[in-house]
């Protein structure tokens, strides 16, 4: 499913996380697989945490990351649609 701005999302439980460094490890163990986060993915990943609005999340990391709207919501948007492919986020109705 295409993520938009309007979509409401939220991250998986299913993987472990550990800080690390600025970023976040993360391990999913029904996928047998290890991500790494930089600063700005491990930011989206804290905010994501409860059900979040893209264009609520974008607005917030525009302010903390000083970025143009529209690089902050294509990179997000992308970023976003990336997890939701490999099962570490949900979109809700």
């Amino acid at each position: 499913m295409a993520i938009t701005l309007q979509s409401q999302i939220v991250r998986s439980s299913e993987p472990m996380s550990a800080a690390s460094g600025d970023g976040l490890m993360m391990f999913s163990a029904e996928k047998g697989r290890y991500y790494g986060f930089d600063d700005v993915a491990t930011a989206i990943w804290q905010r994501i945490e409860s059900p979040t609005q893209v264009a609520t999340l974008c607005a917030d990391l525009q302010q903390a990351f000083d970025v143009a709207p529209e690089r902050c919501q294509a990179d997000v948007l992308g970023f976003l649609q990336k997890l939701e492919d490999k099962g570490l986020v949900r979109i809700l109705e």
